[in-house]
């Protein structure tokens, strides 16, 4: 518009000296002064014509790699270089994450068809689920992002994503001649067990289910704080959402001899059943950096956040026994053998302050002037989860075992216990995926 202005006025003069020095006066009183318009300052743009945004000046020497006259504009993936048309942006990622997996004490063992049968630190006992981690390996997944400045002059935005990896079951099913469930017997200190197939007297199978789920989604502004040719620095700060999902459901099922030893199992089927469930679910404000560099066609992405808020936690844990006898009649009692009532079996929540760091580091691929391809790294860690394996109390008051053997000693406090204990969750990994603008 100060060009304009320039030559406007230049040839305001020019005419205006030319028709003093060669056309005559026209004809007529002359007007007075105060009917003159007057003359100051830079003349109003034309009807119609917007005025543009005030963009600071082009890079008088552009770094190596900038096109010529490139401007200080935020960037960001698949945004055209030196291009300051583009008002949404957005990616789609494919992840590629590893989680920490949670322990579990040893749930299943089995050993010689010997009595006592087993029990964990007898001779020939063998751990087939638990004394490890459950549920730790890399989960595929998927990110979406999707943003819009909105200030004309790109100095505010406000941007959305949301990430889920795909549900994972590290559990497993066991069936052999030979199926057990050590715990220690609260009431005498002593290790035991309970079997669910022994040869002769009942035949079964164990099974464990162990699903994780975790998600999250954000939003957030931006603000450009400094920017030079080819790299610039924004402001994010907003609001950050996650949920993690576990269980740890323990099956098991046993069918007893008709002249099992047992008078009370003798011709009867069992299915009992542990469940140990927890919910995480994180609210928090985040604020970070993001910065951006490019070279040509390359450009190199870091991003840091931290959010700070609460986490609600919640553990659930159910069991039951469901027994049907050799004349059909089904009996369902409250109390599995790790899950038992008035001990551990129950809801219980409470919320606890919570730190989420997040790191991202991407390189990427301008392949069209709307298009990127890049890949990187991620990295999120969570304080304050609960997890499953963590909430699993094998020491137990073997009285409250329906259907089980009694003991003269009742435990005090009652045992299993709800521990509520909590850990932290990690998860990194690679991403790949596509930018884009218009």
């Amino acid at each position: 518009m100060r060009g304009k202005s320039l030559l406007w006025a230049g040839s305001l003069l020019f005419l205006t000296g030319t028709a003093s020095a060669q056309t005559p006066a026209p004809a007529g009183p002359t007007p007075p002064p105060s009917a003159l318009p007057a003359v100051t300052g830079t003349p109003a743009p034309a009807a119609g014509v917007p005025d543009a945004c005030a963009q600071p000046a082009p890079c008088p020497q552009p770094a190596l790699g900038c096109a010529p006259g490139g401007s200080c504009l935020p960037d960001g993936w698949g945004n055209s270089r030196n291009d300051g048309r583009a008002r949404i942006w957005g990616s789609a990622e494919y992840l590629l994450w590893h989680i920490n997996g949670y322990n579990v004490p040893p749930l299943v063992t089995t050993g010689p068809a010997q009595f006592p049968v087993g029990v964990l630190g007898s001779a020939g006992t063998q751990v087939l689920f638990g004394g490890s981690d459950v549920n730790e390996g890399w989960y595929s997944g998927a990110r979406f992002t999707i943003g819009a400045w909105i200030h004309e002059c790109r100095r505010l935005g406000i941007e959305a994503d949301y990430f889920f990896l795909c549900e994972r079951n590290g559990g497993e099913s066991f069936n052999l001649p030979v199926l057990t469930r050590p715990f220690t017997n609260g009431n005498t200190g002593a290790p035991f067990s309970e079997f669910a197939a022994f040869p002769g007297i009942s035949t079964g199978g164990i099974s464990i289910n162990a699903p994780s789920e975790l998600m999250g989604f954000g939003i957030r502004l931006r603000k450009p704080l400094c920017c030079g040719c080819c790299w610039n620095v924004d402001l994010l700060g907003g609001f950050q959402y996650l949920s993690l999902e576990e269980s740890l459901t323990i099956t098991e099922t046993g069918t007893f001899a008709p002249n099992a030893p047992f008078p009370n199992l003798a011709g009867r089927t069992f299915v009992v059943t542990d469940q140990f469930a927890t919910e995480n679910h994180f609210w928090g404000g985040q604020v970070g950096l993001e910065g951006w560099l490019r070279r040509g066609d390359w450009v190199i992405g870091l991003r840091a956040l931290v959010a700070l808020g609460t986490t609600h936690q919640e553990v659930d844990i159910q069991g039951s026994q469901v027994v049907t006898d050799a004349a059909g009649a089904v009996t369902t009692s409250q109390g599995g053998l790790l899950a038992l009532p008035g001990a551990n079996i129950g809801r219980v929540e409470r919320d606890v302050f919570t730190v989420v760091p997040q790191v991202g580091l991407n390189l990427g691929y301008q392949v069209t002037p709307r298009i990127t391809l890049f890949a990187g790294y991620s990295f999120l860690f969570w304080s304050n989860v609960v997890r499953p394996g963590d909430q699993i109390d094998t020491v137990l008051d073997v009285n409250r075992i329906p259907n089980f053997v009694t003991s003269p000693n009742p435990v005090i406090p009652p045992r299993p216990a709800n521990p509520f204990k909590q850990s932290s969750l990690w998860v990194h990994g690679l991403n790949a995926g596509v930018g884009f603008n218009w």
